[in-house]
This record gives C-alpha cells, structure tokens and sequence, in this order.
C-alpha cells in the first residue's frame, strides 16, 4: 500500500501534457487480448456516450477514473466538460 500511496502523491507533480494513447497505456489497455487502439478507445468513448444520451455542454465526473483514459476519450469525441480524480484531475 506504501508504493501506491507513493506513486499518487507524485502524480500532481507531473508536468507533462498526456495524450491519449498516454493514459492508455497508463491505464493498463496496451498489451496483449486488453490492448486497444486509440481509435477504437474513441469510438467506444461515442458509443457509450450515445447510450447514455449525454449532450454537448454536459458535465461527467469519473470516480475511479484510474489515469483518465475514459475522460479524455470523452473529451475527444464530444464536448462535455469532464473531470474526475485520476492523472489529470480535471480537463476543462
């Protein structure tokens, strides 16, 4: 639990701009049968917010957003205003 807790704490200190094939990875979803492409990370980011009937201008708000991957797929393919408390916190 300390190594987790270590690795937390460091993230605000980054200071670099992720992209999204970044938060991928960071996420976990690069290798093997759970790697996915950015594109199809994007298209499924769209397929969901269409089930979920989300219109432009609305808020998401992830809690175990885990490095951000979903919010910023989200941020990508529509135009929400998202924010959760993983890597980026908050992309508005």
């Amino acid at each position: 639990m300390n190594n987790w807790q270590a690795i937390w704490n460091r993230r605000s200190s980054v200071d670099k701009e992720y992209t999204l094939e970044d938060l991928i990875k960071l996420d976990g979803f690069d290798s093997g049968a759970g790697a996915i492409s950015p594109e199809d990370w994007l298209e499924n980011c769209r397929y969901i917010s269409n089930e979920l009937k989300l219109k432009n201008g609305q808020s998401v708000y992830e809690v175990g957003c885990g490095a951000d991957a979903f919010l910023k797929g989200l941020l990508e393919s529509n135009q929400l205003r998202v924010g959760g408390a993983g890597l980026l916190g908050r992309f508005d």
